[in-house]
């Protein structure tokens, strides 16, 4: 007959069931009376010095805990209150006497920022000569709208250096201007870029190629932009690289042929794959399946006689798995033996065992689930399988 034995845990009232005593056996807990719950520990069944601080779990000490006026000033240890203790906003004018803040010992750095300034109770009476920097000023802080400067701000001005407001001077050119000694500009950079306007004036269509024609002048080509955009990066004649191509081992088998290679170029099966070999090699880093399940053993048909599961390859030590023990007719982990691919057989190290959901209230006698298997009652008592 099944041995079980039964896990005494905590219940949800925090209480834990003892055995019945019995002398002198490992099981026993000895009682030391009833253990009353906090709410019913009173402040007459505590002695005098019992609570100490080592006793107290951080955060023990509230507010809520404290009597109004419970803590003074001789239950302060010095530099006991410190920023960090202190709430926003707690310490206003009128907790402070004159002679509290002396010399700023009260007053940690960056401790008084903006917030703790009223609107408008800054103003130039209170600031000092040259105490607003250029570090002191936020980006963009000072806009047009701050300037005085003499003349009109707008988009076609700029802020001279002398604080007024100036139109940019305008440079007019004479579409008559030849490549003469008189030209004022050097390397007849004007003079070509007249030329080239004239040119082209009223030869384009938008968006397509141009190229000098026989006379010298602009043409436009049936090729867009974007189609000559395609030919970036090309670095030979295309259609020698395309006769390459053609002749390479990755692109000329035909298909169908056993010969085909795509060792540097992606295969993509947008139908079913069949692979009717007997071995199968994936030397890929991932491998992502859509599919919930895999069929392992999918050729058995008669009584299964093989085991079957998944092996850890760990290179000089023995190899793991975690497996269906076909004999023992349980999950298993194991390692594995010898055998060949689709022939392996385990060595079991260890079953899996399960948790099943009982009705009853009672003792489990059965010996239908194996050892280890675990049982939880109705009423949340949990028994293990030891026999």
């Amino acid at each position: 007959m099944a041995t079980w034995k039964k896990v005494v845990v905590e219940s949800t009232a925090g209480n834990i069931s003892q055995k019945a005593a019995t002398s002198g056996t490992a099981d026993n807990i000895t009682g030391q009376g009833a253990l009353a719950t906090l709410a019913t520990v009173g402040t007459v069944r505590i002695d005098n010095g019992a609570v100490t601080t080592d006793k107290l779990s951080t955060s023990a000490v509230t507010n809520a805990k404290l009597a109004n006026d419970a803590v003074d000033a001789d239950k302060i240890a010095d530099e006991a209150v410190t920023g960090a203790k202190i709430e926003s906003g707690a310490i206003e004018s009128t907790h402070l006497n004159a002679a509290v803040i002396d010399d700023g010992q009260l007053i940690a750095d960056d401790v008084i920022d903006s917030n703790h300034y009223a609107s408008g109770s800054i103003d130039a009476a209170h600031l000092a000569s040259n105490s607003v920097t250029n570090v002191k000023v936020a980006d963009d802080a000072i806009g047009v709208a701050e300037l005085s400067a003499t003349g009109t701000a707008s988009s076609s001005t700029y802020l001279r250096g002398d604080n007024s407001w100036a139109t940019v001077s305008q440079v007019t050119v004479d579409t008559a201007i030849t490549n003469g000694s008189n030209n004022p500009v050097t390397n007849n950079a004007v003079h070509d870029a007249l030329a080239l306007k004239l040119d082209a004036t009223g030869g384009f269509t938008g968006n397509r190629a141009i190229v000098s024609t026989a006379g010298g002048s602009l043409g436009v080509l049936d090729v867009t932009s974007t189609e000559v955009g395609y030919l970036d990066g090309v670095t030979s004649a295309i259609q020698t690289q395309l006769n390459g191509k053609q002749a390479s081992g990755s692109y000329a088998a035909a298909a169908g042929s056993s010969s085909q290679n795509f060792a540097t170029n992606n295969l993509v099966v947008s139908g079913n794959l069949t692979v009717s070999g007997t071995s199968t090699t994936v030397n890929t880093e991932t491998i992502e399946l859509a599919d919930n399940t895999i069929l392992l053993n999918s050729n058995e048909s008669g009584t299964p006689s093989a085991d079957a599961g998944l092996v850890v390859e760990r290179g000089t030590s023995a190899n793991k798995a975690f497996i269906w023990d076909e004999s023992g007719d349980a999950w298993s982990i194991g390692h594995t033996e010898a055998g060949t691919a689709g022939e392996t057989t385990f060595s079991v190290v260890g079953k899996m065992v399960a948790a099943t959901k009982s009705g009853a209230n009672t003792e489990p006698t059965g010996d239908s689930n194996g050892i280890g298997c675990i049982q939880v009652n109705n009423n949340d008592d949990i028994w293990i399988r030891v026999d």
